[in-house]
């Protein structure tokens, strides 16, 4: 049998790392599962309706962030809750990031021993104006914290297909509000 071994970068080393194999778990699979699950009912909700100080909730105090695709102004990622806050609430109240009504979640693993989740969004625009589906799948790493909350979230997605997406979804849009400009949600507009 081969084992692999990951490859120590500086970058794998300044992560916050889960709990070795020999660890023992600190929370079960069953509590694990449950976080998920309320996790992505909530960020629905939550980010339709703008109260995106309560969907940061959902991480703890010293939780880091990252986006592969994005990214955060030149950093490599978001520390602390209160940073995730800030940022996000400024990407909800802009364009694309308030025209995103759902994140349909099709799938996700748990590994108890690690307290790691592996899920895949789908990143689903408002209608345009004509009932289309614009979406694009988006993968997130979580470890779990404890207390139903997150301590490491790192979002991995293809930016070039997300933003043909987006172009999409404006050509559509426009058929259907000619002049108009997106810039939040019409749910909360």
């Amino acid at each position: 049998m081969t084992t692999s071994r990951p490859v120590e970068t500086a970058a794998a080393q300044s992560q916050p790392q889960p709990p070795s194999e020999t660890d023992t778990p600190r929370w079960s699979k069953d509590e694990i599962e449950q976080a998920v699950l309320d996790f992505v009912e909530d960020s629905t909700t939550t980010w339709v309706s703008g109260d995106i100080e309560a969907w940061a909730n959902w991480y703890t105090d010293d939780a880091v962030f990252r986006d592969l695709g994005f990214g955060y102004d030149g950093d490599e990622e978001l520390r602390g809750r209160e940073a995730i806050f800030q940022y996000y609430k400024k990407v909800r109240d802009g364009f694309p990031g308030g025209q995103v009504q759902y994140y349909p979640c099709p799938w996700y693993m748990i590994d108890e021993e690690r307290a790691l989740v592996v899920l895949e969004w789908r990143c689903r625009m408002t209608d345009p104006g004509d009932g289309s589906i614009h979406e694009e799948p988006c993968y997130s790493r979580l470890i779990y914290g404890g207390n139903r909350q997150w301590s490491f979230e790192e979002d991995i997605y293809n930016p070039v297909r997300m933003g043909a997406m987006i172009e999409r979804w404006l050509e559509v849009y426009s058929k259907y509000h000619p002049g108009a400009l997106p810039t939040h949600s019409p749910v909360t507009a």
